[in-house]
């Protein structure tokens, strides 16, 4: 199943996507781009329903098809979509073992610039109450620096489109703007760094509150909300 056409459109109702992408033979990771790609986009439907018209449809790729994730089918032009998680690796594994071995504990979450390195490390991390604090500066910068790399690894010597970073480890805005900021500052003025691709970093904590930043070639940081 390297292209899955989907009946998707900005109008699907949220609560249908994932039946949709079940029909389709799409589960897990797959579905779950389709999904968090529509709501980011859903937010700046005016924006690119002005740009390339309604959204018709989407197409979802994988090998050898993909690049792109996916192609979302405006009335005027096919985008290629890519989609990614600023997640690092450590923090998706925490999370697994935490819903599936220790789903009715607390844990904590350690913080980028002290990452585990193996699951014994990993597994104490999740349980140390106690552990030492870090400072808030230091962990900015290792978050752009991942965001960066995340950025190059998805557009590097590709023609360009739209890529949806979804954040999953910061939510607050207090600590998503800084990275927003920094990483709009790096690339919009060099529009050479990024060509003809739209960076939507999205962030939604429940169904009803999200922080939306969009950064495109020579233009000011777009920020949405919704609470």
């Amino acid at each position: 199943m390297p292209i899955v056409p989907l009946g998707l459109n900005l109008d699907t109702p949220e609560d249908q996507i994932f039946g949709v992408c079940d029909d389709a033979g799409l589960k897990g990771k797959e579905a779950n781009e389709v999904y968090h790609s529509l709501d980011a986009i859903r937010g700046w439907r005016q924006r690119f329903e002005t740009l390339h018209g309604r959204l018709l449809g989407c197409d979802h790729h994988s090998n050898p098809d993909d690049p792109p994730d996916l192609t979302f089918r405006f009335r005027d032009k096919a985008v290629p979509v890519e989609h990614t998680r600023l997640q690092p690796s450590q923090y998706g594994w925490m999370d697994a073992l935490h819903h599936k071995e220790y789903p009715k504990q607390c844990i904590t979450v350690p913080p980028i610039t002290c990452l585990p390195t193996g699951k014994s490390d990993l597994v104490a991390s999740m349980f140390a109450m106690d552990a030492e604090w870090s400072d808030v500066q230091c962990d900015l910068n290792e978050w752009f620096r991942f965001c960066m790399a995340l950025v190059r690894k998805k557009i590097e010597h590709k023609p360009g489109g739209i890529l949806i970073i979804q954040d999953t480890s910061l939510v607050f805005d207090n600590q998503l703007r800084p990275i927003a900021e920094a990483a709009h500052a790096f690339l919009s003025p060099r529009p050479g760094r990024i060509k003809d691709w739209t960076i939507i970093l999205h962030s939604r904590s429940n169904p009803i509150q999200f922080n939306s930043y969009l950064i495109a070639p020579a233009e000011e940081l777009h920020h949405l909300n919704g609470h």
